[in-house]
């Protein structure tokens, strides 16, 4: 599964999209704004459909307490949040939920993602790349285990790289910018 985790006012990691709550919640403005406790009281299913009226925000930890030996998380990590939190916090508790091996972890942020891949190399950690970028295998290098590049139709298309080389050419490049 893929999720996006985003700080609370008392900076628990919970699984949000939207950095409001107005989208997807009975609440409104932004969620960095509320405590966890604040947010738990929010309805965060009913928008999706009246059957899941009270469904709450999850943490991240309880998402990763769930997965943990039922599938792979990918945790995108929110800009703000990225910039935000300590990255020993952020791989404190993945390594709590004994989840280093059921996760990667991706963000926009440049920092975030390269403080995390020194400080937990054993981690699979992307950058995301939006709008595409010539592509810069350069980034790689730092053993890093993938490149996600966020295309403007809204496409997520994954590199998967070995040595800083693409291991497979992309079909869905385009015909100028293929790599083989």
């Amino acid at each position: 599964i893929e999720v996006d985790v985003q700080l609370t006012a008392d900076r628990v990691l919970v699984v949000m999209h939207d950095d409001t709550l107005d989208r997807t919640t009975n609440g409104n403005g932004p969620l960095s704004r509320r405590t966890l406790a604040q947010l738990k009281d929010l309805d965060a299913g009913s928008w999706f459909d009246p059957k899941f009226a009270g469904e709450q925000i999850p943490t991240l930890q309880e998402v990763l307490v769930w997965a943990r030996g039922r599938c792979r998380v990918d945790i995108e990590v929110k800009t703000r949040t990225a910039r935000e939190i300590p990255v020993q916090d952020f791989a404190r508790l993945i390594s709590d939920a004994e989840m280093e091996a059921q996760v990667a972890i991706t963000s926009f942020e440049r920092d975030f993602v390269e403080s995390l891949q020194r400080h937990c190399p054993g981690l699979e950690v992307g950058l995301l790349i939006s709008p595409l970028p010539p592509l810069k295998l350069g980034l790689l290098r730092g053993g890093l285990s993938a490149l996600a590049v966020f295309l403007l139709a809204h496409k997520l298309c994954s590199f998967c790289c070995s040595g800083g080389r693409l291991s497979r050419p992309s079909s869905h490049l385009a015909e100028g910018n293929r790599q083989t």
